[in-house]
């Protein structure tokens, strides 16, 4: 008899090839689920069942996993959790303002955390720098639970893949981020800065999906020195046909996981240049798949190479594509969650 399973998911593409690759062994039911837009009743019609399953995985945190961590102690289920980016920071956004009110919320939340990953039978992170944060922040996590595991790539269609990389007279680079994190903010920040150093024609779209420190994205941008070659796009639907129309993208950030626009600017087949960041270090082999720079004559030397070596650009773009491909596949990544249900169940 198959056991079930109750996955809550919040991209569709996953849910699908869950359901394609694990219905010979699991019966697979998918609980669709975006964290900034959860519904409390459709969480409460999965919630009444989740001791009819034999095990529950979630990819959202905080209100999914604190439900399963309350039935397991009431009905034994198992559960796992994929932890995707600093939970105590994204947190920080249902806190109260008032000091007092925030401390104790904030105590609270942190208590409950910890019960719920000490509950869990696994956790899964999508990178070791991110693991090793949570190790420093929750000592309890136990380690025997714990694993690798990035996250598959968003499918992207054959029409936004770049054929050949020519780049002309005048760069366009390009990054994407989020609004929602000051430390994001402050990467673009640090972009701009290394960017009003170059000697050399250039154009800088930038893509923020929204959030609260977007203005502060916005101010930095008019009190660069570069603004007038600064193509700001906020939130956008034509994500993919921009990166495919640019040069090369550029990125720095002081909060991240495993930046998933990195392996998308990889797979279209950009060159991709980090300003050094400990966070972000997997993403890249320097020299090798892109290039990680900590200052602007660095940057400088990056895009000598890529610019007038036509042979290394090739070479590089093609060991690139190369990693994201092996990497990021849907079917190596499930691989590591299918062993671990099914030795858990």
């Amino acid at each position: 008899m198959k056991k079930k399973l109750l996955v809550f998911i919040d991209r569709n593409d996953i849910a699908d090839f869950l359901k394609r690759n694990l219905s010979k062994d699991f019966e697979v039911t998918i609980a669709p689920f975006e964290q900034e837009k959860y519904s409390i009743k459709d969480l409460l019609k999965y919630s009444k069942n989740f001791k009819n399953y034999d095990i529950i995985h979630t990819s959202s945190f905080f209100i999914p996993a604190y439900l399963l961590y309350r039935n397991k102690k009431k009905y034994g289920t198992k559960y796992t959790i994929t932890l995707n980016g600093l939970i105590w920071k994204e947190l920080e956004d249902y806190l109260p303002n008032r000091m007092l009110l925030k401390f104790l919320a904030w105590r609270t939340l942190q208590k409950l955390t910890e019960k719920i990953f000490a509950k869990a039978d696994h956790i899964f992170f999508v990178s070791k720098s991110l693991e090793e944060k949570f190790r420093k922040r929750y000592r309890g996590i136990d380690k025997m639970k714990l694993s690798i595991s990035y996250r598959p790539l968003q499918k992207i269609s054959k029409k936004h893949l770049k054929k050949d990389h020519r780049i002309e007279d005048k760069i366009r680079f390009i990054t994407i981020t989020s609004g929602k994190f000051k430390e994001k903010a402050e990467g673009i920040k640090e972009i701009i800065k290394m960017l009003e150093k170059l000697k050399l024609e250039f154009t800088f779209d930038i893509i923020a999906s929204a959030g609260k420190h977007e203005k502060l994205i916005k101010e930095i941008i008019e009190n660069s020195k570069i603004k007038e070659k600064i193509n700001y796009f906020g939130e956008v639907d034509t994500v993919y046909s921009l990166l495919k129309n640019a040069d090369i993208f550029i990125y720095s950030s002081k909060l991240d996981a495993f930046p998933r626009v990195i392996r998308e600017a990889k797979y279209i087949g950009l060159p991709v240049i980090l300003i050094k960041s400990p966070d972000i270090k997997e993403t890249v082999r320097h020299n090798k798949t892109g290039f990680i720079v900590k200052n602007s004559n660095e940057l400088q030397d990056s895009l000598n190479k890529i610019i007038k070596d036509k042979k290394f650009r090739e070479e590089l773009l093609k060991n690139s594509r190369e990693e994201v491909i092996n990497q990021f596949s849907e079917l190596e990544i499930f691989k590591k969650y299918k062993k671990v249900w099914e030795e858990l169940v």
